[in-house]
């Protein structure tokens, strides 16, 4: 079950130095989830985590979609006060199985309400307990209109790796087209062709799963998939199970992502504690002939639209950092290991621009060591500009130069 740490080891990633969206929302919407079928992904406990800044109470409402009010969750938290909501096992109100995807659904997923700014994160157990997973709410940062995906590359076919798209809408009558598809991708439960389609009501979701099993296209084959909306949406994506390696080993990489507005040209990127073969970067493209630089070093790849770049882990520095620029906006993503010698413990999350623009707290991510009653080991990587004042449980941090992983 160490396959856990990793995840955890980034749920409360701190960026004091970031760009444009936050955590912190008094509105979060969570689309459900899917895996591959095969016992190594299968969902266990599942867990919604909430937390504030607010030094006073604040009452919260969690709303299973398209559910009765009276399965509504309630409940107060305060900065000292987080509370951990148990959703249950297995598949259920934030799990549909891979065979039920490729389909509208008006039942699936949550809708978080607070009556103050709140944190909310979602994790899981999975596949018999050696898997685990998490995402974090982008609050109402999330929605947007136009997305490019990221999922692990899993190059090694397996029964058990899946990759998906998960999207909810936040208004009626809202159409999105998925595009930029390979021809030769196998969905799971759709025969129609690609791109395509659909029209969501509020609170509606629809997910796109593919098989690496399936052909040697699933592998990638939703990396730089095009979704757009007439509407704001909301994206879930990643692998459950997947990997950046080439090995057996598999782990959950999901996150919740933000829209094109959102996203930069300028990333930070904190290696982990894994090999180089999956502590890896992924860039995706969303405009022709963007090109990238790693470390200030010369142009290393030009991309057209959603085309996409894997940078290994060899490219980090010696003090474990990466600095990757563009010209034109990307969508950043992260591979990451928890242990050098184990495929196994891996995560994978969207990672948001840097600028100096917007600084402030993180106070606080509830219980980040936790999935329900399993405790796991992690850290934190912060990034930050020179000379800043880092203080971590209202306490200074007296050696900022081994805290921090690079400063600007």
């Amino acid at each position: 079950m160490n396959s856990a740490k990793t995840k955890l080891l980034f749920i409360g990633l701190l960026l004091l130095c970031f760009k444009g969206f936050s955590q912190l929302s008094q509105t979060h919407y969570i689309p459900p989830l899917t895996s591959a079928q095969n016992n190594s992904a299968s969902p266990l406990e599942q867990f919604i985590y909430i937390s504030t800044p607010s030094t006073t109470n604040v009452s919260y409402t969690v709303m299973p979609a398209g559910q009765p009010s009276t399965s509504y969750i309630t409940g107060t938290v305060s900065n000292t006060n987080p509370d951990e909501i148990a959703l249950g096992s297995g598949v259920g109100q934030l799990f549909m199985p891979a065979n039920a995807t490729s389909r509208v659904v008006s039942n699936k997923g949550y809708i978080i309400e607070a009556d103050a700014p709140i944190y909310v994160s979602v994790r899981m157990l999975a596949g018999s307990g050696s898997q685990a997973g998490a995402l974090v709410s982008k609050g109402l940062s999330a929605l947007g209109t136009t997305f490019r995906i990221g999922t692990n590359t899993s190059e090694n076919p397996q029964d058990s790796l899946l990759d998906f798209i998960s999207v909810m809408a936040t208004e009626d009558n809202t159409q999105i087209d998925f595009s930029a598809l390979p021809s030769s991708i196998v969905i799971d439960n759709y025969s129609g062709n690609v791109p395509f389609t659909i029209n969501l009501n509020q609170g509606d979701s629809y997910i796109i799963a593919t098989e690496r099993v399936n052909n040697n296209v699933n592998a990638q084959a939703l990396i730089g998939c095009l979704v757009n909306s007439n509407k704001p949406i909301v994206v879930n994506c990643g692998s459950a199970n997947g990997t950046f390696g080439d090995g057996p080993a598999r782990d959950y990489g999901i996150d919740q992502i933000v829209g094109l507005d959102k996203v930069g040209k300028d990333y930070i990127f904190v290696r982990g504690d894994g090999n180089d073969a999956w502590e890896n970067v992924l860039i995706v493209a969303h405009t022709s002939n963007t090109t990238v630089r790693i470390n200030g070093g010369s142009i290393s790849s030009i991309l057209n639209a959603g085309e996409h770049l894997v940078i290994e882990g060899d490219a980090f520095n010696n003090a474990g950092n990466m600095y990757v620029e563009t010209n034109n906006p990307v969508f950043a993503y992260q591979g990451i290991g928890g242990q050098a010698d184990s495929e196994a413990n891996q995560g994978m999350f969207f990672v948001p621009p840097l600028s100096c623009e917007t600084r402030g707290n993180i106070d606080n991510i509830a219980t980040i060591e936790a999935i329900g009653n399993n405790t796991f080991e992690g850290g934190l990587s912060i990034v930050t500009t020179t000379n800043a004042s880092v203080s971590i449980n209202n306490s200074p941090y007296p050696l900022l130069e081994t805290l921090l992983a690079l400063t600007l």
